[in-house]
């Protein structure tokens, strides 16, 4: 995802990031697995909204939501889908 995020914070993250745990059934290993798993988190939440701040200008065809891949890296989300990211 080469896609810039947006500058303003993610608005009530730790709230979606409780109900996003519970939605998808989340348990960590460790609170840096956890930790971690968050800040993937913000920085998917910042390109979700970003996107859908641009549809609702007209910019982009569709929107975008959390969703079961929002904590996973860009690998592990092609990994899930049997897709290869090609080096950069």
């Amino acid at each position: 995802m080469a896609e810039q995020t947006s500058s303003r914070p993610v608005e009530d993250l730790d709230g979606k990031w409780e109900k996003f745990k519970v939605d998808f059934n989340r348990k960590y290993e460790s609170p840096e697995e956890e930790a971690t798993r968050k800040e993937l988190f913000r920085v998917t939440v910042e390109q979700i909204e970003a996107h859908n701040a641009r549809h609702a200008q007209g910019l982009e065809s569709y929107t975008q939501g959390i969703n079961q891949f929002t904590d996973r890296t860009p690998e592990e989300r092609s990994k899930s889908f049997g897709l290869k990211i090609r080096p950069q």
